[in-house]
């Protein structure tokens, strides 16, 4: 993943920055991914439902509030969503797959 973000910088409108944006959520959620399969010993991909739960996955990525955590997850979410539609959308209008 992190090998393909230069080669998107100048084609279908993603710059450095973006790239930079794309390539910091992907460290951070692997690093939740990582977090998660950790703390339960299995292949997961959900996030605790429990508030302890939450509070210890936020304590474990260097968050003291789990609330703090919720937000920096939902904004590398949201940076994710941005771009990989813009991209879905630059492939479609240029009539490519990207």
């Amino acid at each position: 993943m992190l090998v393909v973000l230069p080669r998107l910088v100048g084609r279908h409108g993603l710059d450095a920055p973006e790239a930079d944006a794309l390539g910091d959520a992907y460290r951070f959620l692997r690093r939740v991914e990582n977090r998660l399969q950790a703390a339960g010993d299995q292949q997961t991909h959900v996030l605790p439902t429990t508030a302890r739960g939450r509070s210890l996955l936020a304590g474990s990525m260097g968050f003291e509030d789990p609330q703090a955590f919720a937000q920096c997850l939902q904004s590398h979410n949201a940076t994710v969503h941005r771009h990989f539609m813009r991209l879905l959308e630059a492939g479609d209008s240029e009539g490519e797959a990207v």
